[in-house]
């Protein structure tokens, strides 16, 4: 008899990578440039610019989920749509006095509420135009079923927005090389998930990731604090604990498959 041929599992292609770098790279890239110090030269027009693009990477976000959705969910599109749905809900309790589109302001002083749901409806809109199916959806909760870190990957899209929030009240002087440090940390955890060959690696890589990109601002505001004399370290380091397992709650999917195939962790 012939011998049966097991496939092995593959890498992911570079041009996801690419995609989910270029998603973590903006995000990173517009953070960085609103933690400049304000006695910087051109302080002020370079925080305008970086918040133009953080709000340009929700638009963006959006976008790629609804290529993701035309594609049937590859993993790079995972990221897209989990911060997609954040910013989403993160900007209906926002408001952007001064903003402006087309020399008109954007809703003045108003909190942009159920319109901050516009461009992901317009982006899932256009998906469903385009496959006229809601097939990949199904699609991607089978994926999800079958491979639980799918999901906290999603969830790791939301990194971005999180680390702005942690180091959100604390001095650019401090916050400035954490957020370089925080968005290189979010891209490579982003390309060794994607180019992990098997989900045990997957795991590793999102485990290692995972930790550090919470830990790295978690650290960085409980350094601030220490320099005004106000010791959070151990206060630090249970949120970071409860931050990271929320995020990895998804591997409670993968628990009954882990046990049925035994202690030897296939199933992770």
């Amino acid at each position: 008899m012939p011998a049966v041929q097991v496939e092995r599992p593959r890498p992911g292609p570079w041009s996801g990578v690419l995609a989910c770098v270029l998603l973590f790279g903006l995000a990173g890239l517009g953070l960085i440039l609103q933690e400049i110090p304000r006695n910087w030269p051109m302080a002020e027009t370079i925080h305008d610019a970086g918040g133009a693009l953080f709000l340009a990477v929700w638009l963006i976000a959006a976008g790629g989920l609804g290529v993701g959705w035309v594609q049937g969910f590859p993993r790079w599109s995972y990221p897209y749509a989990g911060l997609a749905l954040l910013m989403s809900l993160y900007m209906t309790q926002v408001s952007t006095p001064g903003l402006r589109i087309a020399n008109q302001e954007v809703f003045g002083g108003e909190l942009w509420r159920w319109r901050a749901w516009i461009p992901l409806a317009l982006a899932a809109g256009t998906a469903l135009l385009c496959t006229r199916s809601f097939r990949p959806l199904g699609r991607s909760i089978v994926q999800v079923s079958d491979d639980w870190t799918l999901l906290t990957f999603a969830v790791f899209g939301w990194m971005p927005l999180l680390a702005a929030i942690i180091l959100g009240g604390v001095e650019r002087v401090y916050t400035l090389p954490f957020m370089v440090l925080e968005t290189l940390l979010m891209c490579a955890t982003a390309a060794g998930y994607l180019r992990a060959a098997g989900q045990r690696q997957r795991v590793t890589v999102l485990l290692l990731g995972v930790v550090l990109c919470v830990a790295v601002p978690m650290v960085g505001q409980a350094v601030y604090w220490a320099a005004q004399g106000i010791g959070v370290w151990l206060q630090t380091v249970a949120e970071t604990v409860v931050i990271v397992g929320i995020l990895f709650l998804p591997a409670l999917l993968g628990l009954p498959r882990w046990l049925r195939r035994g202690s030897g962790g296939a199933g992770l």
